[in-house]
């Protein structure tokens, strides 16, 4: 019998299709008793935590073989990435932790740092510095994996202010001056009329610019 899943916050749906028991996260995103929430969320890494989520039984495989042969099978499971995008105009290297495991890499400044993962992960550590320097002289960030909300929502709002640099407050879904103010020179930097307000116009030129949608 199917059941409903309450998202939590950090939870994405690779990490809840594998606590269920399901390679892949379209099996749930595409079930059709979630067609209301695919509608309402309809960037699937983007879900927020309270939203409800029905959960498919899950349906056995089963096939016929015939006794004194051999058989193989090919499981395709869907690999989560990371892809990480800074807004940096010269090439930079990196070193990217996850646990006890570290990426070293470089880019152009141009193209997106971008790492397969674990689908239940979490929390990583990305360290960047000039191409042409030393790791010593990198700057460090953790990532919270999965805690960035729709932009919908004014957490979402607030998350991309802040990794964008326009805000410091906490990400708390809670409106404030701070906020009004970090929104205002967003808008004045994307020639956007601040006389409306947090509008549609800003929420999807925030969601461009930071999710490169």
């Amino acid at each position: 019998m199917a059941s409903i899943h309450v998202v939590r916050q950090g939870e994405c749906l690779s990490s809840i299709a594998k606590a269920y028991g399901f390679a892949d996260w379209h099996t749930i995103y595409d079930y059709p008793p979630n067609s209301e929430f695919k509608k309402k969320r309809p960037n699937p890494d983007l879900i927020y935590p309270a939203d409800a989520i029905q959960i498919p039984d899950r349906t056995p495989f089963t096939t016929t073989l015939t006794t004194g042969r051999a058989y193989s099978f090919k499981v395709k499971v869907p690999r989560p990435r990371l892809r990480l995008a800074l807004e940096i105009d010269e090439p930079y290297a990196y070193e990217l932790t996850i646990g006890d495991a570290s990426t070293r890499g470089q880019t152009d400044g141009k193209q997106p740092i971008e790492v397969p993962i674990r689908a239940d992960l979490d929390k990583a550590t990305l360290t960047i510095w000039p191409a042409t320097a030393d790791p010593s002289t990198g700057i460090t960030w953790t990532l919270a994996l999965g805690h960035l909300d729709p932009v919908a929502e004014l957490s979402g709002v607030q998350g991309r202010l802040t990794n964008l640099g326009y805000f410091w407050g906490a990400t708390d879904g809670e409106p404030s001056p701070e906020l009004d103010d970090a929104i205002r020179r967003f808008q004045r930097d994307e020639e956007i009329d601040s006389s409306r307000g947090l509008d549609e116009a800003t929420r999807a030129r925030l969601s461009a610019r930071h999710d490169g949608v």
